[in-house]
């Protein structure tokens, strides 16, 4: 039977010391994931830093800050490039499948 796999923690977490080895189900019961999710995100990784305990499907970044995924495109002011009538009606044949 193989032994547990340690990883080296790089970062600052309330229950984990920087620099300590800790098996990937170890970081899963910490950051609250399911130790099948904490080993797909651990695989080809040789240390463990704070963005790899985030949330799933959560809106962050490799850094771990906030950020805007997609979402709504009205209130964001995107206006059309064609402004003649002309342009508007062949912009959205071109947006139109052909087969």
């Amino acid at each position: 039977m193989a032994s547990a796999k340690l990883l080296p923690f790089r970062g600052s977490h309330p229950e984990l010391v920087m620099g300590h080895m800790y098996t990937a189900s170890h970081y899963a019961k910490v950051s609250g994931l399911s130790a099948s999710t904490m080993a797909t995100r651990l695989y080809n990784v040789y240390e463990v830093y704070e963005s790899h305990l985030r949330p799933v499907n959560k809106n962050y970044d490799d850094e771990g800050k906030r950020i805007i995924r997609g979402g709504s495109t009205k209130g964001a002011g995107i206006k059309s490039a064609f402004t003649t009538p002309t342009e508007k009606f062949s912009g959205r044949w071109l947006n139109t499948r052909i087969v």
